[in-house]
């Protein structure tokens, strides 16, 4: 048996959620095993970060003994947002865009303020551009408006925006 087992996590560009860094295991008997859950919390902008866990211990003649393991975790942001426009549109023509949020997440975001922004010599038929809503786990919204070319050239679209709050903090 080994005993006073003490788990040590570090963790490099990630954040714990619960529980302290240091955790004690208690006695490990031969041929056992014991695990305990880790909850992260994503950073905005997502990055990638190393856990390492290390692991010590005693066994009954006082011999130490010491355990290292690590692992990569990459973290993606909870949203992934598309959006879509007719490529080629003449002068007092229709351009159709679409919005497609998801969320590839296990849980819920709610509050999600999504904005979009109509360029100069758009002008926009129908509802408004900003919209709030909730989106369960797995889910994907889908929204479509159109806009009248006013005037001829090339133009950009620009990026959808999208912000929400968790965990007491905001995100975007």
């Amino acid at each position: 048996a080994i005993y006073n087992v003490l788990l040590n996590i570090s963790l490099d560009g990630l954040n714990l959620t619960d529980g302290d860094q240091l955790r004690h295991i208690g006695t490990i008997g031969p041929g056992n095993s014991r695990s305990r859950t880790v909850k992260l919390r994503f950073s905005m902008p997502p990055a990638d970060g190393t856990i390492r866990v290390e692991a010590t211990g005693r066994d009954e003649y006082g011999t130490p003994y010491y355990e290292e393991e690590s692992r990569t975790i990459e973290l993606k942001p909870p949203l992934t947002i598309r959006k879509f426009a007719t490529p080629d549109v003449y002068c007092g023509g229709i351009v159709y865009v679409s919005i497609s949020v998801q969320n590839i997440q296990n849980y819920g975001i709610r509050s999600i303020a999504l904005r979009d922004e109509v360029p100069e010599p758009f002008n926009i038929t129908g509802s408004g551009l900003n919209r709030t809503f909730d989106i369960p786990p797995k889910g994907e919204i889908n929204y479509r408006y159109q806009l009248i070319a006013g005037k001829p050239g090339s133009f950009t679209l620009p990026e959808v925006r999208a912000s929400w709050n968790m965990y007491g903090e905001q995100y975007e």
